[in-house]
């Protein structure tokens, strides 16, 4: 009797979960200019925007979580939105990192905060940021602990800011040589065909288009 009682018990939860019902797979957004935040203190400027919004999974909850694949558009973050997503993200998740300030420049970014070693240790990395078509890359030509350079450094901050992902995806950010890798795809579940990503004062520039475009543009430039 008490084995077939905690059986049933074990069984409930799914029987809870088929019977909730998913909303209709998959809803498309559409923005010629507007703005859009997921959470308080973070905005995303849209223009141009096209993306369809995937459940993650057949099943509740992950039925009522969103994949968002961009067919295209453009994509603007302040910096204040970066610090303010950085600074939520590592909250959350007991990150050894804290202080975290996001700013770009001429195409540059400027990370700086504190990370925990024995003592909490102020940080600053510098480096030009640019995409392989699906991630964003920071080349790392600077990076100093207490204001000293630091080789190995790179390594530790890499692994700390994982955090950012939480504990379902710890690949969000990944070493590449002298390259931080951040995966939009695991950080945020954005997923789409990364042309071109600029920085201003102001913040990030990213540019979603279709992989083809740039072929096709290349073979127009051929004909002339």
């Amino acid at each position: 009797m008490f084995r077939a009682l905690l059986i049933l018990a074990a069984l409930t939860p799914l029987a809870v979960a088929d019977s909730v019902k998913c909303p209709p797979p998959p809803s498309s957004m559409q923005m010629d200019k507007g703005d859009y935040s997921n959470q308080p203190g973070v905005i995303f400027e849209l223009q141009s925007f096209s993306a369809t919004l995937q459940p993650r999974g057949k099943r509740a909850p992950l039925c009522y979580a969103r994949t968002t694949i961009v067919e295209k558009g453009d994509v603007f973050v302040s910096n204040e939105s970066l610090t303010h997503l950085f600074g939520q993200k590592l909250q959350q998740n007991n990150s050894r990192l804290k202080d975290v300030q996001v700013e770009l420049k001429d195409n540059e970014v400027h990370f700086s905060g504190k990370m925990k070693k024995l003592i909490w240790m102020p940080f600053e990395v510098d480096g030009p940021v640019s995409t392989d078509g699906t991630n964003l890359l920071v080349q790392t030509k600077s990076i100093k602990a207490m204001g000293i350079p630091v080789k190995g450094l790179l390594d530790a901050l890499g692994k700390h800011l994982q955090t950012v992902t939480g504990s379902e995806s710890p690949q969000g950010v990944v070493i590449k040589g002298d390259n931080l890798v951040f995966q939009p795809g695991e950080i945020a579940h954005v997923k789409g065909h990364i042309a071109a990503v600029s920085s201003t004062s102001r913040g990030l520039e990213v540019r979603f288009a279709p992989a083809e475009s740039k072929a096709k543009i290349a073979s127009l430039g051929h004909k002339h």
